[in-house]
């Protein structure tokens, strides 16, 4: 799920008009559910590359988004279906080791993992729980990073102690 914080529906036209522009053929399988917060809340099952293009374009215009994280990937620190995370803009220097990133990886595939290595102009990410599978994905294709996450009801900052002693305690 992808909980989008704004005022007016206008989120929901854009998601729908933007469906209408991209081929069936460019369209992922696999269905998420969007939810924009008004004065009602609407639920709209929407195609996964719609999704990722609307987080894009909402992080890219300044915003933060919330999303529900699935997968297991990530485990043990974000637990599938579980734990939700704020996704937000970032800055040449918020790309660093243990960071956790959403990018589109160099096969085309969006993922959120934590960067384990900076290069010049590209980052090696690899997941939690996928200890030795590494990802690549150039700076461009980074859309944004983890800028908090609440798990089993509590909330941390990608920057807290108790976040940072897990990262730190996770990578050694």
């Amino acid at each position: 799920f992808v909980r989008i914080f704004h005022k007016r529906s206008k989120i929901a036209k854009n998601i729908r008009t933007f469906a209408k522009n991209i081929q069936p053929k460019e369209l992922w399988q696999q269905k998420t559910q969007i939810r924009t917060m008004s004065d009602k809340t609407k639920t709209i099952t929407i195609n996964k590359a719609i999704m990722m293009e609307e987080i894009r374009k909402l992080i890219s215009e300044g915003k933060k988004v919330t999303i529900t994280v699935k997968g297991n990937s990530m485990n043990p620190f974000m637990v599938h279906m579980r734990d939700q995370m704020t996704l937000g803009p970032w800055k040449d220097e918020d790309l660093r080791e243990g960071t956790v990133a959403l990018v589109l990886d160099s096969r085309g595939t969006h993922l959120i993992h934590r960067i384990i290595k900076r290069e010049k102009d590209r980052v090696i990410l690899m997941g939690d729980g996928n200890v030795g599978l590494k990802e690549t994905a150039t700076l461009d294709n980074v859309i944004g990073i983890m800028h908090s996450i609440t798990r089993k009801g509590r909330t941390y900052t990608s920057s807290s102690l108790v976040w940072r002693t897990y990262s730190a305690i996770w990578a050694f």
